[in-house]
Order: structure tokens, then sequence, then C-alpha cells
């Protein structure tokens, strides 16, 4: 039986229950009220009337016969002024009441009934919503996401039933428009397997428990628990992502998010606060600055994941309708801007969740990752998983942006979390079809051969270390000789796989990465890497080195600048001099040139600095004026360090949450000079920073290598051995670079 069908039976039978008398109509709210009641839910009725006299007699008439039925009731008996009083009071209840259908009775009563409770949600919209979204808040932290979970809350999971009943109260209040086709198609589905779910297990029940999965996968006609998991799945994303957006059109609307640094200057008219390049954040959304064209700029899409991941805030629907429409494929393999720019949004941390979903809805992610298709939606099938393989991805990668100063390459941490479950829903070992597949992806992202090795040795192994550490004797030598083996007897491949396994365990569920296991694969870890040869910084590029010294001889300050694979590659040629690397740094800083990567050469009191960088903003400026600039840094007419701070000030701060920096020494690393290495979150003028405390501590940096990776910096030092050896002068140099790295 249908619902219309049930909803017409039930009508009936009600209606007859009702003596026809004026100032009398029962009505239905909830489930019957919108014609759509489950098979064993509840009757919510409501006997209205215009103050009678016996009506506790009348309600007994209507009341006794259902319940002799055995049907469940949800009854009241109201005027229309206590109708109201009760929306007014309660946002749940006016949620409830704006359901509202005559079954029966008085037509003229209902019909004020209806028009009374419309009025007073709109009027009362202000006060009410608020309350609403708490409530809301609080029922989905208790049912979790009902798009991933392997047990989904049907109705008060995040993208649940309950949801779309919230969006069409706010298009009720006249703040949002009617949900969409797409949403309305969703709720049906949803209902579906509600209904299914009733019929199956007879019962009232909205949980789609694991055992009551094959029975309701039978009923609606599916081939397999997995499909109807996904098209659970699938419907609860697009009833979210039409929720979150709702909830900020309101927002908007009500004011509540003026203020500095989303968009809105408080008063007047909004303001757009530049965020990257072509990218700005307005009315507490990211949009596209005014004039750009994403047909004209193929990263554009990218910038504008990290500026909304960086940022927290929501991506325009209108600028993702615009980049959906307009946008320009990215080449085969990716251009180089494109992989810093996907890295970087890798490293956003928490604020990818909702920007995977905005791109997975649109149907961009998919075209930037083809793969993913297979795994969208896939639930988990242990007990211990709470997301599905996809969620379960993003959140990895999330969680490894919080471990990446503990890697050296902390880009292809990220990647690899991104990509270690991407075999799952193949008929063969995931471990084995996800390295093939993530071969693929990362070559088609343009990673160099040694990159993509490392990426499918991460997929394919990275559940080596948990289960040799859970099922062998860390210190046997065969175990040791085992693991070393597997990452070919690197030290650099031991410390991604350790990441990997906290970011998969943290990712996986509640109590997965439990003290317990971290001690045993630390443990393990530390066999191993005693067994290694000591690890050694090195670069992941060489330096580019003149033919001859001669060259760039001279007192002369000249400053050149020709275009890069990622930008544009600025030569500095000089005299040495104390803080002559802090001042160029910070120059460039200035300028709002990111600096991706650096080599720092000094022979025989001459200087070479050659920095790889990118305008954060359209042009770079003149080679001329960076000279100027520079020459005016080095006479002290130019404050280089309150310039910045002002500027920095001046436009929008990202709400990524940065992890605190690690200062490593390392001895016997280079011939004559001691190696420190920073790993630091990027930011504009980090180097400055960090070299300005070598100059006030009169240390000279002999030569120095900067990378860059995302949002992570790895910069190396090389020093003076004699300067550096105590270890109180240590500990000094270290408290200061990370005070200078981590000042806000």
């Amino acid at each position: 039986m249908s619902r219309l069908e049930r909803t017409a039976l039930l009508d009936r039978w009600l209606a007859r229950l009702l003596p026809k008398r004026a100032g009398l109509a029962l009505v239905a709210v909830g489930g019957l009220g919108r014609r759509e009641p489950a098979p064993y839910g509840d009757l919510d009725l409501i006997l209205v009337h215009d103050e009678l006299a016996d009506i506790t007699a009348v309600a007994d008439e209507v009341w006794y016969p259902i319940w002799d039925s055995g049907l469940r009731l949800d009854h009241s008996v109201r005027t229309v002024e206590q109708s109201v009083r009760v929306a007014q009071a309660d946002a749940i209840a006016a949620l409830g009441l704006l359901d509202v259908r005559r079954i029966a009775g008085d037509q003229e009563l209902a019909d004020r009934l209806r028009h009374a409770l419309a009025t007073t949600w709109r009027s009362k919209a202000r006060r009410l919503l608020p309350l609403l979204r708490e409530e809301r808040i609080r029922r989905g932290k208790l049912a979790g996401d009902t798009a991933y979970l392997v047990e989904p809350d049907l109705k008060e999971g995040r993208g649940g039933t309950r949801d779309v009943l919230v969006l069409q109260a706010l298009a009720a209040a006249q703040l949002s428009d009617q949900p969409s086709p797409a949403v309305e198609a969703a709720y049906g589905t949803l209902l579906d397997v509600r209904d299914a779910l009733h019929r199956t297990s007879k019962r009232r029940t909205d949980v789609l428990v694991r055992q009551e999965q094959i029975p309701v996968m039978r009923e609606l006609g599916l081939q397999s628990e997995d499909d109807l998991l996904r098209s659970v799945s699938g419907a609860a994303r697009t009833i979210a992502f039409a929720t979150a957006a709702g909830w900020r059109g309101v927002e908007s609307e009500l004011g509540s998010r003026r203020g500095a640094g989303t968009g809105s200057s408080g008063r007047g008219k909004p303001v757009r606060s530049p965020l990257l390049d072509g990218v700005v954040a307005h009315e507490g959304e990211v949009t596209l600055a005014r004039g750009v064209d994403p047909s004209d700029d193929a990263v554009l899409p990218l910038r504008i994941a990290v500026a909304a991941a960086e940022s927290g805030l929501a991506i325009s629907p209108a600028t993702m309708a615009v980049l959906v429409d307009r946008h320009q494929p990215l080449p085969d393999p990716w251009p180089r801007p494109a992989r810093s720019w996907f890295v970087r949004l890798l490293a956003a941390g928490r604020g990818i969740v909702d920007v995977f979903e905005a791109f997975d809805q649109s149907g961009l992610l998919c075209e930037y990752l083809p793969e993913w298709k297979r795994i969208r939606a896939l639930p988990q099938r242990h007990p211990a998983h709470l997301y599905t393989v996809d969620r379960h991805l993003v959140e990895t990668a999330a969680v490894a942006a919080e471990l990446t100063r503990r890697v050296r390459r902390p880009d292809l941490l990220l990647i690899g979390a991104l990509l270690h479950d991407i075999g799952k829903g193949g008929r063969h070992d995931h471990c084995l079809e996800g390295a093939e597949i993530a071969g693929s992806v990362t070559r088609r992202m343009g990673l160099e051969i040694a990159e993509i090795a490392t990426v499918t040795m991460m997929v394919d192994q990275h559940l080596l270390l948990p289960h040799t550490a859970l099922r062998r004797d860390p210190s046997d030598p065969a175990t040791i000789r085992l693991i070393a083996n597997r990452i070919g007897d690197r030290l650099d491949h031991l410390g991604l796989l350790h990441a990997l396994a906290e970011a998969d365990a943290r990712a996986t569920g509640p109590g997965v990465w439990s003290p317990w296991r971290a001690h045993v694969i630390a443990d393990l870890v530390g066999h191993v890497t005693a067994a290694l040869s000591p690890d050694v910084p090195t670069t992941t590029r060489p330096a580019k080195v003149p033919e001859s010294v001669d060259q760039w001889k001279g007192s002369a300050l000249r400053v050149g600048m020709r275009p890069d694979l990622d930008g544009f590659e600025v030569v500095v040629n000089a005299a040495d001099q104390t803080g002559l690397l802090s001042q160029i740094a910070g120059v460039l800083a200035l300028h709002q040139l990111e600096i991706r990567h650096a080599t720092v050469s000094t022979v025989n009191g001459h200087v070479r600095d050659i920095f790889s960088v990118r305008p954060l903003f359209g042009r770079p400026p003149e080679p001329s004026l960076l000279a100027a600039d520079l020459r005016s840094s080095i006479a002290g007419t130019l404050h280089v360090a309150e310039r910045l701070i002002a500027r920095e000030r001046a436009y929008f701060r990202a709400s990524r949450v940065v992890q605190p920096t690690e200062v490593i020494w390392y001895d016997g690393a280079a011939t004559q000079a001691t190696v420190v290495e920073v790993r630091a979150d990027d930011r504009a003028g980090l180097l400055y920073r960090l070299t300005s405390v070598f100059e006030e501590a009169g240390v000279d940096v002999i030569s120095a290598r900067v990378e860059t990776f995302g949002a992570d910096a790895i910069d190396v030092f090389y020093l003076p051995t004699q300067a550096t050896l105590s270890g109180q002068v240590r500990r000094r140099l270290s408290q200061m670079l990370q005070t200078a790295a981590d000042r806000p």
C-alpha cells in the first residue's frame, strides 16, 4: 500500500469518528498531515474547537475507537488561540503544526487555524529559528550523519527526513526557497526506505540497523546491502548539503553573520574581503571576485576550495554553479600550481570535509578524481568504522594534516591518506588494487616517478605497521627485517607509514586509536628506526648552481626575475652582509610573493640567492622595484617588520588549526656545518621571521634550503658548527625559532 493510499484509508475512517457539529474539526499534523504516514507510525491528531462546553465528551468519542484499534495516538484538544500560544512558545511544536491538514469537521475553523499558525510562524521566525537550530544540532549530534553511518538514523540524523521539514519551515517563514526537486526526490527515497523498514521489522523504528538491511533491501527490490546504503547515503548527502545552505541563507537574512572577517562590515553595504587571487569573502560565503571568469583559469576552482577550507566559510551556491558551468578542465598531467593548491587544500584539516562535500555534490570532485566514483557512498563492513569509505578517506586526510610535522614529505602523507582505501569496493585485496589506482591518480596529478612510488607504497602497505605490531614481537630481528624490506630500508617511508597508521585509526571511530595501540606501533617503529642508518635531511630537488662563481661576483646588488613552472624565479646577487637573507625574504613577503622553494649560496663573500615564488594576487612586481625596496630595507629606511604586520591585519585571517613548530638539529649531516630543520606552518613572511632569529642571535647562515608542501614549510639552515655546539645555544635558538614561526 502506498503512502497516499494509506492516507486516504485513514482519512475515511477518522472522518466517521467525528460528530458533525459547528465549531469542531479534526485535523492531522506530522506524517498524516503531510500525507505520508508510516506503516507503524503514530497518528498525530488535534481536535480543534470554538470553546465547546462538552469538548471532553466529544474527544472521548473520537480517541477511544483509535486506542481500541491498537494504533498509536498522539493527540491534543485545543482552540485556535491555544494552538497559537503553543506555536509561539515551542519551536519544535511550531514546526509540527505547520503540517496541519483538515480531515473532517468545520472547514472555516480548520482554515482559520492553518492561517493563524502560518502567520505566527512567519512573525516569530526570528526568535524561533535559533531555538529550532539548537535542537536540530543537539539531535544531529546524538544521531550522527545519516549519509555516512553504517546504521543510519533515517529521521533525526543530519541529512535525515527531519531536515527536509526544516527546509520547508524556512520556506514557510519566507527566508528561503522551497526545497529543490533533487531534495524532494531524496526525501522520497528516505521515506521509501523507512516504510520498507517498518514493514519488514513490523514495528516503529527509524534506525536502519544491520540485521534489518537485507530484508529492507529485498523489500525494495535492490541487489545488495551496499546498493541500499548507497541510496540512503546519496539521498542524505543531498538533504544535508541543502540544509546547510538553507541555514546559511537564514543567518545572512537575519544578520547573524555580520562582523569583521566574514565579508560584512556590520553596517551598510557588505564588504568583500580578499582571500586568495580571484577569491573573496562576501556575506559569510566564499565567492568569486568581480570580473573573474573561471574559463580563464583552470586552477581557480582549487583556489576557491582552499579559501573555503582555510577560512571555514562555505562556497556560495551561485559561485559553485558558475564553476560547474564555466570551469576549465585540468590537463593531464595536472600543472604544478594545481598540484600545489590541491595539497594545500588537504592540509587545511577539518575544513576540507565540507569543501569535499560541496565539490562532490557539484560533480567536480569526480571530474578531478574519476576513481572517486568507485568508493563514493560505499559502506564499510567492519563494525569499528563510523563512516562510508569516501568520508573515511576525507577524515583520514583531515587527521593527517595534524601530523605533517612528523614527516619529511607532508604532501605525500596527505595524498597517501586521501587514497589509502581507494581500492575498496573491488574483488581483490584492497591494498593491492588501491596501490594500482593510486599510481594512476598520482601520475595524472603530475607527481615525479619517485613520489608516485612512495604514495603507492603507502597505499599498498598502510596496514603493515598496525598488523605487524599487534601480531609479532617488535624486537625480533625477523620482524624488523620484514618491515625494513617492505619500506626499502628508508626511514622517511617508515615515518610516513607511522603517521598514516595513526591518521587511519583516528578517522575510523572512537577508541580505535587507543593508548595501547599507539604504544605498540611506536615500539615497533622504534626498533626498526634503531636498526636502520640515521636519517639525514636532504633537499627534494638539486640547487641551481651557476656555471662560474665569477658570473655573480661584484658588490652591486642586482635582482632578476624570470618565469618558472609554478610562478616566477627571483635571483638576487649581492655582496654578503649580516642580515641580508632576512631582508630579502622580508621584501619578497611584503610584495605578496609566496616563497615555494629557495636556494641560498655564499662563496668568497658573494651571495647568490634563488627563490621560486608565486604571487598571492595578480602579477609580480618589477625586479627594479624589488631591488629598490631591498636597498631601502638594508639602509634602514624601509621597516619591513612593521609593514608586514600591518599588511597581515588588513586581510582575512584563515581559521585553519596550526600545529606547533618543530625544530630538529642534525650533527654530521653536513661537512663543516650544523644543520637545523624547521617544520612550520607556511605563512607570509615565515622565512623572514626565521632568518631574523639568526640575525638577532648573531649566527651566520652559511646556506639554506626552503621547501613548501601545501600549507607546510620545511626550512633547512646550514650554520657554523662552532657557533652552535653548546646545548644552551641550541635550546635558545630552538625557542626563538618556534616563537617566531608561531607568533600570530
